[in-house]
């Protein structure tokens, strides 16, 4: 037979003691979702009135986006309410990249229509679609005298030729106000996946 006596806990020795539950008060909740945008056959996935007070850091990831006819993809941002959508050739990035078989190369601009984070067009035809994460920095930060800062790993199918991959960074050049949206546009024709926009406090 079994048998088990349920006895009170004993701390022998201590003075003073406190049991707490929940989380610390340094606690860290990550990254959080805000937005999901899916296109079936659409020129950008935009994302549109960004919370920058709530949250100072920013995660774009992409999933199975695939061109409708093979073109290059940037990202672009915008400003206020509306917003408005930044597509001036004031964009600088830097990026390097590279395909199977092919030696690395550099991919550089100040004068951009947009942050170009495929250097080459994306094949349609493979049925290998394209993956890509961004990390943006405090969209709002040092409101009028800072540019806003982001860098980006991405993998995709080189028309043609096959894998390749781009790892990079770049800002809106054109001016130093907070930016209110982004998007993932195709340079020519339309796209299709989705891209999810998670943000951080």
């Amino acid at each position: 037979m079994f048998s088990a006596t349920l006895r009170a806990n004993s701390f022998r020795g201590v003075t003073q003691g406190m049991l707490t539950s929940g989380p610390p008060a340094s606690y860290d909740p990550g990254y959080i979702n805000t937005q999901t945008a899916i296109a079936s056959s659409a020129a950008s996935l935009s994302f549109t009135g960004l919370d920058t007070n709530s949250y100072k850091s920013w995660r774009l990831e992409c999933r199975d986006i695939t061109p409708v006819n093979a073109t290059t993809v940037g990202l672009q941002v915008g400003e206020g309410s509306t917003p408005t959508w930044e597509t001036g050739s004031s964009y600088a990035y830097n990026a390097i990249y590279s395909a199977s078989g092919g030696t690395p190369a550099a991919s550089t601009s100040t004068t951009g229509g947009a942050i170009l984070v495929s250097p080459d067009n994306l094949d349609n035809s493979q049925g290998e679609p394209s993956m890509w994460s961004v990390d943006l920095s405090d969209l709002a930060y040092g409101t009028s005298t800072t540019h806003k800062t982001m860098k980006w790993t991405f993998g995709y199918y080189k028309s043609g030729v096959g894998m390749a991959t781009s790892n990079g960074a770049g800002y809106w050049g054109g001016d130093t106000n907070s930016i209110t949206a982004v998007r993932l546009i195709a340079t020519s024709g339309n796209i299709v996946g989705s891209c999810t926009l998670t943000g951080r406090p």
